[in-house]
């Protein structure tokens, strides 16, 4: 995800479901969805980013991991 194979300004969107939290350097993968992306392209991320452990509390409640 941090050098897509593909050509500059290739996608009308991307998808990003699940990715970006595993990524080690996630600016670079950004920087690369937005070098492939057209003028006006769409970027759909579906992702959870947290910087510090969810309590056992939080993760029993669905209706916070739920929209």
């Amino acid at each position: 995800a941090e050098a897509l194979p593909v050509d500059d300004g290739c996608a009308d969107v991307v998808i990003c479901n699940g990715v970006l939290n595993l990524m080690p350097d996630k600016v670079a993968a950004l920087e690369e969805m937005s070098r492939v992306l057209k003028p006006g392209g769409r970027l759909q991320i579906g992702d959870i980013l947290v910087q510090k452990a969810v309590p056992e509390s939080a993760k029993r409640k669905i209706e916070l991991w739920t929209g």
